[in-house]
């Protein structure tokens, strides 16, 4: 693991940017795992925020050097991108750009300039898919590489791939992290297997879960329903429709219901 990985990973968790389980947390896209990452506790410190930008200009440089051209513009995504783009931007004498979710952009003039994007983290990839890149490129922007101050190393690499970008990342979150993170003791044995086994196959990692703790979903859908959430804001039917293939009846049945059918008219 190169040095400053290891000293933004270090910095991140004193932080207090992990949180861990042993059982398992819901996640946005549908998935369940063992933990959460808050990339922008980091800046809870200027020590850390500043080791972080400090890695961050690193990789910058390094692309730079590789490419041997210059990068005109560095890029950032409402909100969490910028407090990392800016200080990047001001440290390369590069002029930066916002861009807003609604597609608005905050700026240099785009047309055949080479931009460079910086991001918090990389998760399942959807703010760069349909947000910042298209922004870019649509505005007549040439870019090739994004930088991360975390990648979770998931879904989110393929669709760096498929937007035809060069990924890179300050903090990988790979096998090599999560037994750093218990070398240091921010976690104890039974959470680095739990991570493990999620890192080497998160979906029989979460099938196996999800068998063993099905209180959680129950818990989830009951309070969405007495909150009146619509089936497309709902974390836990995004949960059931993602499992429902890969278990078959047995997790309704887990759950307390006979089948699918029944399973729907209790939160329908």
């Amino acid at each position: 693991m190169e040095i400053s990985q290891r000293e933004n990973l270090f910095k991140l968790a004193k932080c207090g940017g992990f949180k861990f389980t042993d059982k398992w947390f819901p996640y946005t896209s549908g998935w369940i795992g063992p933990y959460y990452v808050q990339s922008m506790d980091i800046c809870k410190t200027g020590l850390s925020f500043q080791t972080a930008i400090h890695g961050i200009t690193e990789i910058v440089e390094g692309i730079i050097f590789n490419s041997g051209e210059a990068i005109d513009v560095i890029s950032g995504g409402e909100s969490r991108d910028w407090p990392f783009s800016f200080p990047i931007a001001d440290n390369l004498g590069i002029a930066p750009l916002m861009i807003y979710k609604d597609g608005k952009k905050f700026g240099p003039d785009l047309k055949g300039k080479r931009v460079l994007h910086i991001a918090d983290l990389n998760n399942e990839g959807s703010s760069p898919r349909d947000k910042w890149i298209p922004a870019i490129r649509n505005a007549g922007g040439i870019i090739t590489d994004i930088v991360f101050f975390v990648d979770r190393l998931e879904d989110g690499v393929q669709v760096m791939k498929d937007l035809g970008l060069k990924s890179h990342a300050v903090i990988s979150l790979n096998e090599e992290s999560w037994n750093f993170l218990k070398e240091n003791d921010f976690i104890n044995q039974e959470i680095l297997d739990s991570l493990l086994n999620y890192w080497k196959d998160r979906k029989a990692w979460g099938i196996k879960k999800l068998l063993e703790h099905p209180e959680i979903l129950l818990d989830m859908l009951k309070k969405e329903k007495e909150a009146g959430l619509s089936l497309k804001n709902s974390k836990g039917f995004k949960i059931f429709d993602i499992f429902y293939p890969l278990i078959g009846e047995e997790l309704p049945k887990t759950l307390g219901f006979e089948n699918e059918e029944e399973f729907k008219k209790n939160f329908i």
